[in-house]
């Protein structure tokens, strides 16, 4: 991958898979805007050293985005600022776990999918972490791969439909909602994968944390 990032400031202009797609990006930049008097000697490029795969902590996604460089992650200190002094509890009692989940999500995703994002467009494959509920005798029968993918949560009213959470992988096809979150797809089952093993807590108070109140 190799990042693109402003001479002036380092704000990250964009990432790209190859070098040949950084520098046409950046000449397309130039060429579309001459209004800002950009050259080619404003931006600086340079090779990002570690992978998506790499992404386990939500400060390896912070760190891989460039920081507070990024409009997303600098929206996160700054509605933790706005909203509760910068304590994530303040935040969570004032708003919810699901409401910073999904601030965190945003980052995480965009930083797994190494700046693809989702068009929307008719052909366009999307995927995103999919969740099952299991009760505790279908947990213990699971591998203990399996079991690694769990997140260990279950309802008040422990019933046949409350348990535990076990995140895949699955296409966001073109008539996803809303609901689904198609907003935090990803650009391949892999990365959907990835996002959902190494997040599943994330992705458990996005989806589930709330609902377990009422």
């Amino acid at each position: 991958m190799y990042v693109v990032e402003y001479a002036c400031d380092g704000k990250r202009f964009g990432m790209y898979e190859t070098k040949e797609d950084a520098q046409k990006a950046v000449l397309a930049n130039v060429e579309e805007a001459p209004e800002m008097k950009r050259s080619i000697f404003d931006f600086t490029l340079k090779e990002q050293e570690t992978s998506w795969k790499d992404i386990k902590t939500f400060d390896d996604a912070c760190t891989a985005l460039g920081g507070c460089n990024n409009a997303l992650v600098e929206g996160y200190y700054d509605a933790l600022s706005m909203a509760s002094d910068g304590v994530e509890n303040a935040f969570i009692g004032l708003l919810g776990a699901d409401t910073l989940a999904y601030i965190k999500l945003r980052i995480i995703t965009a930083a797994i999918n190494e700046g693809w994002e989702p068009k929307f467009t008719e052909n366009e494959w999307r995927y995103y972490p999919w969740y099952y509920l299991f009760t505790e005798e279908e947990y213990s029968r699971f591998t203990e791969e399996k079991k690694q993918r769990c997140v260990l949560r279950a309802c008040y009213n422990a019933s046949a439909f409350g348990g535990l959470v076990c995140a895949y992988a699955c296409v966001a096809s073109t008539y996803s909602g809303t609901l689904v979150g198609a907003r935090l797809a990803f650009e391949s089952e892999e990365k959907a994968k990835h996002a959902g093993v190494y997040f599943k807590e994330l992705w458990a108070d996005f989806c589930f944390r709330e609902a377990e109140k009422k």
